[in-house]
């Protein structure tokens, strides 16, 4: 019986969706080295695979290489600890991704590869658009992503909705929005966190 891997779906011309698939290590090593060679692909949708770690960073070293895709969609895939870290090494190396979207994963589950993943934030001169929808963040790692966005300036949209940020989390950053990022905050006020008391 042939095992279930990811059928290949181009949409859209160069959009690449394998949402709900199956993709092992094996084919997940494979996709990564298409990857790193093609520009075929602009857009490359994952969601719902629970990727493994193993899986991931070989995905993440392929699109290390990438001069294509835009946008990555990797939403569901239970993302943490190492594979956070991963992403961090993506973010460092790759200045053509433009979009990221990682909701429901668990990247705040450690602060430390949190920390990892927001200092390659801080540098990534590409992207413009992420989405931590329901990560498990708290205010630790909110303070990680406040710091990052004083720093960078490219990023446009940020969603850190349906974490666990809290007052702590929303504390630090009134200083970051006036100080060093304002234009930026003023346009994506609306989609803070959680209430924050003034």
């Amino acid at each position: 019986m042939p095992s279930k891997g990811p059928r290949l779906g181009f949409k859209d011309g160069r959009r690449l969706d394998l949402s709900g698939s199956d993709v092992p290590t094996e084919q997940a090593a494979v996709l990564g080295n298409l990857l790193s060679t093609t520009a075929d692909v602009t857009q490359l949708c994952l969601n719902d695979c629970l990727l493994s770690e193993d899986a991931l960073k070989a995905l993440c070293l392929g699109l290390c290489l990438n001069t294509s895709v835009e946008l990555l969609e990797l939403r569901g895939n239970n993302v943490r600890g190492p594979g956070t870290e991963h992403l961090a090494t993506l973010l460092k190396k790759n200045g053509r991704l433009r979009a990221l979207t990682l909701e429901w994963n668990n990247l705040g589950l450690s602060p430390p590869s949190f920390r990892v993943f927001a200092d390659a934030l801080r540098t990534n001169r590409g992207l413009t658009s992420l989405d931590l929808r329901s990560n498990q963040l708290d205010h630790q790692c909110a303070a990680y992503v406040a710091r990052a966005v004083a720093s960078n300036r490219h990023l446009s949209h940020l969603d850190l909705r349906w974490n666990g940020v809290g007052v702590l989390g929303g504390w630090p950053q009134p200083a970051l929005r006036v100080r060093n990022n304002q234009s930026y905050w003023s346009r994506r006020r609306h989609q803070a966190t959680e209430r924050i008391p003034s």
